[in-house]
C-alpha cells in the first residue's frame, strides 16, 4: 500500500471517529456539568426540603460539593432545627470518598473514607418529659412494613473518622434545668469489611463537662461478627448523673460519689451460638451518697467511702441455653459502709460497716426456661458491724459485731416445678458480737466459731419449701455480758442432723440433735428478774397473739433422738442475802421420738449430779401435746446446807447438817385450763438433820433419821397422803425468856407484807390430805422458863408414841397416844383423839407422883410463894363437842405446904393460906375437881403450869370479870355492866330493866358489894332527838321578852305558845337568821323567795333546827337524869339500899365498846 492509499485510508478512519468523539465529549461535559454544578446545586436545593417533608423540621447546607469522577462528597454547615428553631443536630464537614475503581474491579461497594468534623447533637426533654426527638420516631401507619433482611451486604470502609463531636443532654423538665455536654467525641475506624474476618481497628472517646472520660480501644469484625477490646470510664460524678438521668425515679437521690470502670472483653460469634469473655471488669466508686424514698418522708440514706468490683466473665449462648460463669471468683469489697433507715413511725436505725467484702465463683445456665445455678465459692466478710436504733427500742437490738464471715457452696435449679436450692456447705463465722433491746435488755456478747449448714432445699411456684438432708453443725458457740469477765453460755458444740422440712405439710422432722460438754451460769438478780431476761429481753411488753385463720393448721414436729451429755450448769440465786450456789453437773439427757402429735409419748431420761454430793435420775415417758410425763425419780442426797440462806430471811435458824433423798413416780400434765397437774407416789427421807439457834447458839431441832413413806400428791385435786411418818430420836429445845417471850420468837423474823401488795385473795380450793401414821421414837425435849421469879428447866425424855389418822375425809378421827418422863421422875402420858373436820375432841392427860417443889418456879410467880413439900398426881379429862369445852380436873395433892413468901410484885393476890386450910382432909391431903365448860377456842395445856392454872382460874375470872360471873349465875347472856337508852330519853326499857333486876338479886345476895353509876349522854345520838325541844325553848325565851316589854313578868320555861304565836316567833327568828332565803310580802306575809322549796313553816323549823349548836348543859342533864333514873329503879323495885348505889361524874361522849347510847356500871366492895 502507497503512502496515498495510507493518509487516504486514515482520514477515511478518523472522518467516521470524528462523531463518537463529539459525542463522548459532549457527554463528558455534560457529566461534568451536572456532577460539579448541576447536581450538587439541586442537592443543596432539595435537601432541606425532603428532610422537613420528612420530619416537618428546617434545615440548612451551608455547601454541597460533589466530583463525580472521583466519587467524592464535601458538605459543609449542615444544620437540622427543631421546631422551637433551636439546632437539633448539625455537622461542620461531612466528606464521603467512594472508591469508584476497586468498587467495580471487586463487584462490591468500598468507601475510601468517611470524615465527619464537628457533629453536633441536642437530646432535650420539655416540662412535661416528652423528648424533642419524640415526633421523629413516631411510625406512620401507611407505612408497608420492612422484610427483615438478616444479612449483612458486601461492602469495604477503608477509614471512618468522627472528630470532635459533641452532645448536649438538656433537661427541662426539673425545677431548675440541667445541662451537660459530652464532647470531644473522636472515633476511628478503619478497614471494617463485611467480607473476611480481618478485624477493624476501633477507637472511641469523649469527655464530659462534669470530667467524665470514655476511651473504647479495640477491634470489630463483622463476617463473623467479633469484637475484642478494653473500655474505661472514668471520673463518673455520680451525683451528676443522678441530676441529669435520675430525677425521674423520684425515690432515688445520689448525693455524692464517683464511678471509674474498666472492661477487657472478647465477642465473638459463631452459626451455633455467640461466646464472650469479660477478663475482668472493674468498677469503683468512691464517697458514694444515695437517699432512696421508700414511701413519702420516709427515705433510707445510704454511703459508702469506696466500692469496688473485679469480675472475670464468661458468656455461651447456643440456641436455648444460656451459659455464664466466672472463670476467677468476683470480689466485691465496700470500705466504711452506712445506712440509715426508717423502720417504723418515729423510728430509724443506724447501721454501719467497716468493710463489707463478697467474693464469688458461680456457673449460671438457663435453657428451655429452666436456671440452674452452681457454686465453687460464695464468701461474705463484715468487719465491725454496727445497728443502734435511734431511740431505745424493744423491737429493734443494739448489736455490734467485730467479724462476721458466711461461706456457701451451693447449688439452684429453677424451672416449672419451683426452685430447688442443694447447699453442700454453708458455714458461718462470728467474732465478738453484742446485742442488746435497750431498755430491756443489758448488752450482749456473744461469739461463734463455725455455723455449718448443708441441704437439699425446694421451693415451688407457691412458696412452699421443702428441705432434705438438712445438716446443721454448730461449733463453739459463746455468751457473756459486755463488760463481765464472766462466760455465760459456752458450747463447743451443737449438731443437727436429718433435717426435713415442708411447709405446705407443715411438718418438721430432725433425725438428730446433739450437744454435748457445755458450760452455763445463770442467776437470779436481787430483783428476781432472770439474768438471760435481761440479756435477750423480757415479756414486760404485751405481744398479741395473731389470731388463727380458718384454714391454719398445727406444724407437725418428730425429733428422733435428742442428747445432751456432760453439760454443767452453775446457778446462782442472788435475790438472798447469802447468794445460793446450786451446780449441775454431769448432766445428760436424752429423748426418743420426740413429738407434738397428740398424746405421743417418748422416752426420756436424766442424770445430774447436784452440789457435788447429791444426784438426781428421771426415766419415764414425756409427750408434748398436750404437755404430760410419766416418770420415775430417784433424788439422793441432796445436801440442804447449800439453802440454808433461804432461811435466813424468815428464820436466824444455821442449817447445820441434813440430806434429802425421794424415790417414786411422778405424773406430769397440763389440764384443759392451762394448769398444772402433778401426781406424785413414792417415799422421801432428811437423814441427820441438825439445826442451830443463831441467838444461843444451841442445837433448836435435830433428829437422826426422818421417813416419810408412801407419799401420794395429786396437786390438781389438792390430795396431800401421807401414810407412813417416823421420827427416829427427835429434839426440840423450847425457852421462855426473862421477857416472857420465847426462843421461837428470836427464832422466827416478822415480815410484814406491805399495804399496796395486800389484795384480796381468791377463795382457795379445799385441801384434801390424810397423815396414816406418825411415830416418834426415843424422842427427847429440853424446856426452861426464865420469865419467871425462879427459873424453871425441866427435861423431857423417852418420849415414845404415835399420832394416826389425820385426814380431811368426813368423820376422820386423829388418835394420839404418847408417854414419856420429866426428869426421869414423874411419869407422862397422853392420849386422845381429834375429830378434824367438826373439832370435837377427847384427850386424857396424867401425870404421876410430880414432885410440887419442882413446880415451886410457877407457884411463886403465880402467887408469890414457894412450894415447900407436897407431890401431886394429876388426871385431865377434856372432851370437845360441837365447840363446847367439858373438862375434868382431877388434882389429888398430898402434904401440900406453902414455903416462904417471894417478893413479886406481879403475883396474884390470893388467899391461899386460908384456901389451903379449907381444901386439906384431917390426912393432910386434897381432892379436888375442877370441871370447866364453856366456849374454849383455844385451850391451852402447860405440863408445868397446868396446877396453878387450875387453882387459880376461878378466882381470877371472877376478880376480872365480875358482872361475867354474876351473868353466869343466872344462865345469862347480857351484858350487865351497861344499861342502854334511847336518843334523848331517859326512859328505862323492858329488856334493860330484866338486867337491873338480875343485878338487884345479885347484889342482895352478896352484902359486901356497892354500885356504881355513871350516866352518859352523846352529842351525835341525843343532840338531833334534843334540837326540836331546844328550839321550841328558844321561841319561848322571845316570848318572855315581848311580856317583860308589855310589863308582864314570866320565865321562860312557863310560857305556853299558842299555834299563832308560834308561827309568827319563828318566822321572824327565820328571816333573822336567814334573810337570803325567806322575806315578808307587802302586806307583812312570811313568803320563801323560792317558793318551790316547801311549806315556809317546815322549811323555817327544819332549817333553825339544823343550823342549832349542840347544848352542852342540855346534854349533861340528860346523863345526870339517866343515871338518877337508874338508881331509883333500883332502889323503888329491886329493893337495894341507897347507901350501896353511888352516882359518878357524868361524861359526855365516853369511849364506847359497842354502839349505843348507855350508861356503865361498875362494881366495888364496901
Amino acid at each position: 500500500m502507497n503512502t496515498a492509499d495510507l493518509f487516504e485510508r486514515m482520514h477515511n478512519g478518523l472522518r467516521h471517529l470524528i462523531k463518537p468523539a463529539a459525542i463522548l465529549s459532549i457527554l463528558l461535559a455534560l457529566y461534568a456539568l451536572a456532577g460539579f454544578w448541576i447536581v450538587s446545586a439541586v442537592l443543596k436545593n432539595q435537601l432541606p426540603k425532603i428532610i422537613y417533608q420528612e420530619t416537618g423540621r428546617e434545615s440548612a447546607v451551608e455547601k454541597l460539593a460533589i466530583n463525580p469522577f472521583t466519587l467524592e462528597m464535601a458538605i459543609q454547615g449542615f444544620d437540622l432545627k427543631e421546631t422551637d428553631g433551636q439546632t437539633f443536630a448539625s455537622f461542620k464537614d461531612l466528606y464521603i470518598d467512594i472508591a469508584g475503581f476497586d468498587s467495580i474491579t471487586h463487584f462490591k461497594p468500598i468507601i475510601e473514607k468517611i470524615t465527619l468534623i464537628e457533629p453536633f447533637v441536642r437530646f432535650a426533654k420539655d416540662s412535661e418529659g416528652i423528648f424533642n426527638f419524640a415526633d421523629l420516631t413516631e411510625a406512620d401507619p401507611e407505612a408497608q412494613p420492612i422484610e427483615e433482611d438478616t444479612g449483612i451486604f458486601a461492602f469495604r470502609l477503608r477509614g471512618l473518622a468522627v472528630l470532635e463531636g459533641s452532645v448536649l443532654w438538656d433537661d427541662l423538665q426539673q425545677a431548675e434545668p440541667k445541662k451537660e455536654t459530652f464532647g470531644s467525641i473522636n472515633l476511628s475506624l478503619s478497614e471494617l469489611n463485611s467480607v473476611d474476618s480481618e478485624p477493624a481497628p476501633l477507637q472511641f472517646s469523649f469527655i464530659s463537662d462534669s470530667s467524665t472520660t470514655l476511651d473504647w480501644q479495640g477491634s470489630i469484625t463483622l463476617k463473623p461478627l467479633q469484637s475484642q477490646g478494653s473500655i474505661k470510664l472514668e471520673k463518673v460524678g455520680l451525683t451528676r448523673i443522678g441530676q441529669l438521668f435520675l430525677q425521674e425515679i423520684g425515690d432515688i437521690k445520689v448525693d455524692d460519689g464517683e464511678l471509674n470502670l474498666s472492661v477487657d472483653y472478647t465477642l465473638n460469634t459463631e452459626e451455633n451460638g455467640i461466646t464472650a469473655a469479660i477478663k475482668p471488669i472493674r468498677f469503683g466508686a468512691d464517697n458514694l451518697k444515695l437517699k432512696i424514698a421508700a414511701e413519702p418522708g420516709q427515705s433510707s440514706n445510704i454511703e459508702a467511702k469506696s466500692l469496688k468490683f473485679d469480675a472475670n466473665y464468661e458468656l455461651t449462648m447456643s440456641n436455648d441455653e444460656i451459659t455464664l460463669k466466672t472463670t476467677t471468683p468476683n470480689q466485691l469489697s465496700v470500705d466504711n459502709l452506712s445506712l440509715n433507715i426508717p423502720t417504723e413511725p418515729g423510728q430509724r436505725a443506724d447501721i454501719s460497716v467497716k468493710s463489707v467484702e463478697l467474693g464469688t465463683d458461680f456457673t449460671l445456665t438457663t435453657a428451655n426456661g429452666e436456671l440452674k445455678v452452681n457454686t465453687d465459692t460464695a464468701k461474705l466478710a463484715l468487719e465491725t458491724f454496727n445497728l443502734k436504733p435511734s431511740k431505745p427500742s424493744a423491737d429493734i437490738p443494739e448489736l455490734s459485731a467485730h467479724n462476721m464471715t458466711f461461706d456457701a457452696v451451693y447449688t439452684a435449679e429453677s424451672n416449672e416445678q419451683g426452685l430447688k436450692l442443694n447447699i453442700e456447705q454453708s458455714r458461718f463465722d462470728l467474732n465478738k458480737l453484742k446485742m442488746a433491746f435497750k431498755p430491756h435488755t443489758e448488752l450482749l456478747e456473744a461469739e461463734l466459731s463455725r455455723l455449718t449448714i448443708a441441704a437439699d432445699v425446694t421451693i415451688a411456684p407457691d412458696m412452699a419449701v421443702q428441705i432434705e438432708k438438712g445438716k446443721i453443725d454448730l461449733n463453739k458457740l459463746q455468751f457473756g455480758a459486755n463488760g463481765q469477765d464472766t462466760e455465760l453460755i459456752n458450747i463447743p458444740a451443737i449438731a443437727a442432723s436429718g433435717i426435713k422440712a415442708d411447709t405446705a405439710k407443715q411438718r418438721i422432722h430432725i433425725a438428730s440433735l446433739t450437744s454435748k460438754d457445755a458450760k452455763l451460769k445463770a442467776w437470779l438478780n436481787p430483783d428476781g428478774q432472770f439474768n438471760y431476761l435481761a440479756l435477750f429481753g423480757d415479756e414486760s411488753t404485751e405481744k398479741t397473739d395473731p389470731l388463727p385463720t380458718p384454714d391454719s393448721k398445727p406444724w407437725q414436729f418428730v425429733l428422733d433422738s435428742f442428747t445432751i451429755d456432760g453439760y454443767q450448769i452453775a446457778f446462782t440465786d442472788k435475790t438472798q442475802k447469802t447468794p445460793v450456789p446450786i451446780t449441775l453437773s454431769e448432766l445428760t439427757v436424752g429423748i426418743e421420738h420426740l413429738t407434738d402429735q397428740i398424746n405421743q409419748k417418748s422416752p426420756v431420761r436424766l442424770h445430774t449430779n447436784v452440789n457435788e454430793t447429791g444426784s438426781i435420775n428421771i426415766e419415764g415417758r414425756l409427750a408434748p401435746t398436750p404437755l404430760s410425763a410419766d416418770l420415775e425419780l430417784k433424788v439422793d442426797a441432796i445436801a440442804l446446807k447449800t439453802f440454808q440462806p433461804y432461811l435466813e430471811s424468815h428464820v436466824r435458824l444455821d442449817l447445820i447438817e441434813g440430806d434429802f433423798s425421794a424415790q417414786g413416780q411422778a405424773l406430769l400434765a397440763i389440764d384443759e385450763q392451762d394448769e398444772l397437774d402433778l401426781k406424785f407416789r413414792g417415799d422421801a427421807h432428811i437423814d441427820r438433820l441438825l439445826t442451830r439457834d443463831q441467838v444461843q447458839r444451841r442445837d433448836f431441832v435435830k433428829w437422826r433419821k426422818l421417813d416419810l413413806g408412801s407419799i401420794s400428791i395429786d396437786l390438781a385435786a389438792n390430795r396431800f397422803i401421807f401414810e407412813d411418818i417416823r421420827f427416829d430420836r427427835p429434839y426440840i429445845r423450847v425457852l421462855i425468856k426473862k421477857d416472857g417471850t420465847t426462843n421461837f420468837s428470836d427464832i422466827v423474823i416478822a415480815t410484814e407484807t406491805p399495804e399496796t401488795e395486800k389484795t384480796e385473795a381468791e377463795p382457795a380450793k379445799p385441801i384434801h390430805y390424810h397423815v396414816g401414821r406418825i411415830e416418834v421414837r426415843r424422842g427427847l425435849s429440853d424446856f426452861a422458863d426464865y420469865s419467871l421469879i425462879l427459873p424453871f428447866v425441866t427435861q423431857m425424855n423417852n418420849l415414845d408414841g404415835v399420832l394416826s389418822g389425820i385426814s380431811s375425809e368426813p368423820g376422820a378421827t386423829a388418835e394420839l397416844s404418847l408417854q414419856g418422863k420429866v426428869y426421869n421422875l414423874a411419869d407422862v402420858s397422853i392420849a386422845g383423839n381429834y375429830q378434824i373436820d367438826s373439832g370435837d375432841s377427847a384427850i386424857e392427860l396424867n401425870f404421876k407422883d410430880m414432885p410440887l417443889p419442882l413446880i415451886t418456879p410457877y407457884m411463886a410467880q403465880f402467887a408469890g410463894y414457894k412450894i415447900e413439900r407436897g407431890q401431886m398426881s394429876l388426871d385431865l379429862k377434856y372432851t370437845i363437842d360441837q365447840g363446847k369445852l367439858n373438862a375434868q380436873n382431877n388434882l389429888f395433892i398430898d402434904q401440900f405446904t406453902l414455903g416462904e413468901r417471894v417478893e413479886n410484885p406481879d403475883a396474884i393476890s390470893l388467899p391461899l393460906n386460908l384456901a389451903i386450910a379449907l381444901l386439906k382432909d384431917s390426912k393432910g391431903q386434897i381432892n379436888l375437881d375442877l370441871p370447866i365448860t364453856g366456849s374454849l377456842d383455844d385451850p391451852e395445856f402447860s405440863v408445868s403450869s397446868l396446877v396453878m392454872r387450875a387453882l387459880g382460874n376461878l378466882i381470877r375470872n371472877i376478880a376480872t370479870s365480875p358482872f361475867r360471873a354474876i351473868a353466869s349465875m343466872f344462865d345469862a347472856e347480857q351484858d350487865l355492866s351497861a344499861i342502854t337508852f334511847e336518843p334523848g330519853s331517859t326512859k328505862i326499857t323492858e329488856a334493860e330493866k330484866a338486867k337491873l333486876d338480875a343485878l338487884a338479886k345479885a347484889l342482895k345476895d352478896r352484902l359486901a358489894l356497892r354500885l356504881e353509876i355513871k350516866g352518859a349522854a352523846f352529842e351525835a345520838l341525843d343532840w338531833p332527838a334534843l334540837r326540836s325541844e331546844a328550839l321550841n325553848d328558844q321561841l319561848k325565851s322571845m316570848r318572855a321578852k315581848e311580856l317583860r316589854a308589855e310589863g308582864r313578868r314570866i320565865r321562860a320555861e312557863y310560857v305556853t305558845l299558842s299555834e299563832d304565836e308560834e308561827q309568827r316567833l319563828l318566822a321572824q327568828l327565820f328571816i333573822e337568821k336567814f334573810p337570803m332565803l325567806a322575806d315578808y310580802t307587802f302586806f307583812g306575809r312570811p313568803r320563801l323567795k323560792n317558793p318551790e322549796q316547801g311549806d315556809f313553816y317546815e322549811i323555817a323549823r327544819k332549817t333553825l333546827e339544823a343550823a342549832l349548836e349542840p347544848d352542852q348543859q342540855r346534854l349533861n342533864d340528860l346523863a345526870v337524869r339517866r343515871a338518877g333514873a337508874i338508881q331509883n329503879y333500883l332502889i323503888a323495885e329491886g329493893g337495894i339500899p341507897g347507901n350501896r348505889i353511888f352516882l359518878l361524874a357524868t361524861e359526855l361522849n365516853p369511849v364506847r365498846k359497842e354502839p349505843g347510847i348507855s350508861a356503865t356500871l361498875s362494881l366495888g366492895t364496901r
